[in-house]
């Protein structure tokens, strides 16, 4: 079925293919919304990376990791904070003008993913620092091509090459130091290191 322009003599934007039945006259729907269901259940599943699509695009930079599939809750199911909404379709609906197609579809448990790329320093975390699980519905979120779990470790990477470089480094000034003359070895010592260790070296 060809999508017809708007205004006359325009070029139409596309086409849509949609499932029929045998007799080729009679479109099958539920088939359609079988197949509909299943990528939106399947692309999106446990170690999965995924992003809101009902925010606007800064905030769509937020990703969270798919901890579990919910397929004991539903859209229809009770919301958490009854004095919001009853069910998490009337939530979104409520709060993002957003209709949910398919009622029946399991719920994703996620955890937001820390934008934090300092992990040399040991921090003690606050109730800022907190990422707490919700649950989100897979028809309202985009995935991300790459798991959870490669991506928190391709997090770390930056931190780990500089501690990596900061040891080779300092195996560079030892090597340099052990070369040199034995008097200004001790000069160097004196320098750096207290006078109660360099005088037992």
């Amino acid at each position: 079925m060809e999508l017809k322009a708007k205004h006359e003599g325009g070029k139409g934007d596309g086409y849509f293919i949609v499932l029929v039945k045998n007799t080729g006259r009679e479109l099958d729907y539920q088939g359609m919304k079988d197949a509909y269901e299943r990528c939106v259940n399947h692309a999106i599943g446990e170690d999965s990376v995924v992003t809101k699509n009902y925010v606007d695009p800064q905030q769509r930079l937020q990703r969270f990791a798919v901890l579990n599939v919910r397929r004991d809750l539903s859209p229809l199911s009770p919301f958490p904070d009854q004095s919001k909404a009853k069910s998490y379709e009337r939530y979104f609906r409520q709060r993002y003008g957003k209709s949910i197609k398919i009622q029946d579809q399991p719920l994703i448990e996620v955890r937001d993913i820390s934008g934090r790329v300092n992990f040399l320093s040991d921090r003690k975390p606050t109730s800022k620092m907190k990422h707490p699980v919700i649950c989100l519905v897979p028809e309202l979120c985009e995935a991300v091509p790459m798991r959870a779990s490669i991506l928190s470790v391709a997090l770390m990477l930056p931190s780990i090459l500089h501690r990596v470089n900061a040891f080779l480094l300092v195996s560079d000034v030892k090597c340099s130091i052990v070369s040199l003359p034995r008097s200004i070895q001790c000069k160097i010592l004196r320098k750096v290191l207290p006078a109660a260790l360099w005088q037992k070296h």
